[in-house]
């Protein structure tokens, strides 16, 4: 292939077609797809939302590549429309899962190409015989014909409080379960007093080419900088309601360029709507250029973590606030 899956690598087990479908079903192993083993909630291995991200755009190029037979380097990961993430899809440490994903074109829309996908799993009896399928994760998938524009950040302006978080404290006390490639996020949040809006940042530090054992992996989004974006939107979340949250999909995930293998990238969270779904738009930039813009991104009540007191969270935050 002209251009790397990092998650497809030596993990296909079969193909299926038809006149507009591929249907790719691989295998997940948490032996070789090593960060899964470092995302870990109630003990089992948890495929980040943005690694799905990757898989169907992954499975999108693949697509075009098979059965359109076109040039992939032309083309670019855009933008998921209603991501669904229903059913996790987990393993313990060190054993491995069985996926579908599969792929269905829909008519081209100018410069676009559109497709349906789906994640889902079989449920097999001790026959072998498959007698159920669930569905994970359902998506629109764009890739475009055209590099996407550059675009400015138009910051808010909002009264905010500054803290210098310890990152050590910050994985150790609110991300217990992730773990080398995940500890990402930097020290500064910016939260503001009336909790509409937080700015925090990270830098990947050059993690994601060692995310998967054996390959130096070349994603075509960037997996872990989105997964940052996230953390900051969760940690956020949780100042707002005290209680952890899982993301669990959005409106619209825009890939405008690829978060840089290192160095600074700020993270701004603004706040729609507050509860046990919480509803966010996410985007992360640095000076006035765009990476990546979540709309209407939604995290819901985690069944894993337990709910913190006000005053503990409170102690927690004040003890790096910057006066």
């Amino acid at each position: 292939m002209s251009i790397a899956y990092p998650l497809f690598e030596g993990n296909i087990l079969d193909v299926k077609e038809d006149t507009n479908e591929l249907d790719l079903h691989i295998c997940i192993d948490s032996e070789k797809h090593i960060y899964l083993k470092e995302h870990i909630f109630g003990g089992q291995c948890f495929m980040p939302a943005t690694m799905v991200m990757e898989l169907l755009f992954e499975a999108a190029f693949i697509y075009c590549e098979t059965k359109k037979k076109i040039n992939v380097d032309e083309i670019n990961p855009y933008k998921l429309i209603d991501l669904s993430i229903m059913r996790g899809i987990t393993m313990l440490p060190g054993e491995k899962t069985d996926i579908n994903i599969k792929v269905v074109e829909k008519q081209e829309q100018g410069s676009l190409y559109i497709f349906e996908t789906v994640i889902y799993s079989n449920r097999t009896n001790k026959m072998g015989k498959i007698i159920a399928i669930k569905e994970n994760v359902t998506s629109k998938v764009l890739l475009s014909k055209e590099k996407c524009c550059d675009s400015e950040i138009i910051l808010p302006k909002f009264f905010a409080d500054t803290y210098n978080i310890s990152c050590e404290e910050l994985y150790r006390k609110q991300f217990p379960g992730l773990k080398y490639h995940f500890h990402t996020c930097q020290s500064r949040f910016q939260i503001d007093k009336k909790l509409k809006y937080c700015i925090g940042e990270f830098d990947l530090m050059d993690k994601e080419k060692t995310s998967i054992k054996g390959i130096e992996s070349n994603y075509l989004t960037s997996p872990l900088g989105n997964d940052a974006c996230l953390q900051i939107a969760v940690f956020f979340s949780r100042i707002i309601n005290l209680i952890s949250k899982l993301p669990i999909g959005g409106d619209e995930i825009e890939m405008v360029c690829k978060n840089p293998i290192k160095g600074k990238v700020n993270v701004l969270v603004e706040c729609l709507q507050a509860g046990d779904d919480t509803h966010l738009n996410i985007t992360s930039f640095y000076e006035d250029k765009i990476y990546t813009r979540m709309k209407n991104f939604v995290v819901r009540k985690s069944p894993y973590n337990s709910l913190i007191s006000r005053q503990e969270l409170d102690d927690f935050m004040n003890s790096y606030k910057y006066i």
